[in-house]
């Protein structure tokens, strides 16, 4: 009777190790697997042509050259943006699932639009780091363009909008990536002295 249980204990065990051994070798195969080194990913970041601005996008749309992008979403919803012959609704969360990968590879040029700006950034990160280098991001979100880039830019939001001003991505790339980052005290000191005398008597 024991050396039955010692047996099926035995048993038990090698079928706990072989099944995470299998758990472990199919999350290595599902896993992605990054191309491009850290170094080269904020390079491309830093590189002028990465943002695309309100107004370039406007003068692509009238000259007609945005015929040659392909636009993707990163919603969460497929959503028709106008203007795009050509368009993927990827979310970010599936950004990296393998067939999305290929679908984006087999494509002339990107450009990432999010609902947030900082969301299509984020995205362009993780496909530079794949190896896909045609990419450019939308320096703007999707309602800013549809309701006013494609209706009519007004010349006060040519080179940005609340959101793009809200955070300088260049700026913070290329401190990460050369480590050059300081933190700066907005302390201000008053010019004038204060004297403190002390009081006699108390409680």
């Amino acid at each position: 009777m024991e050396r039955h249980n010692d047996k099926m204990l035995n048993n038990a065990a090698l079928l706990f190790l072989v099944a995470a051994i299998g758990i472990i070798l199919i999350q290595w195969m599902m896993s992605p697997t990054y191309k491009n080194t850290t170094a080269h990913v904020h390079a491309a970041m830093l590189s002028d042509d990465m943002l695309l601005l309100p107004y370039q996008l406007k003068q692509m749309y009238d000259d007609g050259s945005i015929a040659d992008y392909t636009l993707v979403y990163l919603g969460d919803q497929e959503s028709e943006i106008p203007g795009f012959q050509n368009q993927l609704a990827v979310p970010l969360a599936d950004l990296l699932m393998k067939k999305n990968l290929n679908a984006l590879k087999a494509q002339k040029q990107l450009i990432v639009l999010g609902d947030e700006e900082t969301q299509a950034m984020i995205a362009a990160q993780l496909l530079v780091a794949q190896g896909i280098e045609n990419v450019q991001v939308a320096a703007l979100d999707r309602d800013f363009l549809i309701n006013e880039t494609l209706s009519g830019l007004a010349p006060d939001k040519y080179e940005s909008h609340d959101e793009k001003a809200g955070f300088n991505y260049v700026l913070f790339f290329k401190n990460e990536s050369d480590g050059t980052a300081k933190r700066k005290s907005n302390a201000i000191l008053p010019d004038t002295q204060i004297e403190i005398k002390s009081v006699a008597g108390g409680c």
